[in-house]
């Protein structure tokens, strides 16, 4: 199947990632981002149904991770509820069944934004700060006070 641009209203559709907790701040930068006027790229899922779909988990960084974009679902699916996504594929339902309980996936609007001192380690965005200076430096990192209680779609 060849690559469709789609948007995901988060209201309606549910969206699958893998990651259950990300750092507020993280997501904060992209939605302070997109308030500056950036366009974030693409996102990109696999359709299982008209209603659910899944990060697609076979894209990988340079560096062999994964990249997902659930800091990229998650800070657009606060600023304005819809997800701006590269439909890549599809996935038959017994088969995300299986993935659903093997990687323990989870609805992107079920995620949790923690606070950089309880999210997993390397996830923060102190912790990339700290390992590179440069890491999303034009952020006011003190100067904005991120919302826990973020929610998306509800």
């Amino acid at each position: 199947m060849m690559s469709k641009r789609i948007t995901l209203g988060l209201s309606e559709k549910n969206l699958f990632g893998w990651e259950p907790e990300k750092s507020v701040r993280t997501v904060d930068y992209l939605i302070y981002r997109q308030e500056q006027g950036d366009v974030l790229p693409l996102i990109d899922v696999l359709k299982i149904d008209d209603e659910t779909f899944l990060l697609d988990f076979n894209q990988k960084h340079m560096d062999g991770h994964g990249k997902g974009g659930h800091n990229r679902s998650m800070s657009q699916g606060i600023s304005n509820n819809l997800v701006e996504c590269n439909l890549r594929g599809t996935l038959s339902r017994s088969m995300f069944e299986c993935m659903a309980k093997r990687y323990s996936l989870i609805n992107i609007k079920d995620i949790i934004l923690g606070d950089d001192d309880v999210v997993p380690c390397g996830e923060s965005f102190k912790s990339r700060r700290k390992n590179d200076v440069n890491y999303r430096k034009e952020y006011p990192y003190n100067k904005r006070t991120p919302s826990l209680i973020y929610r998306i779609g509800r």
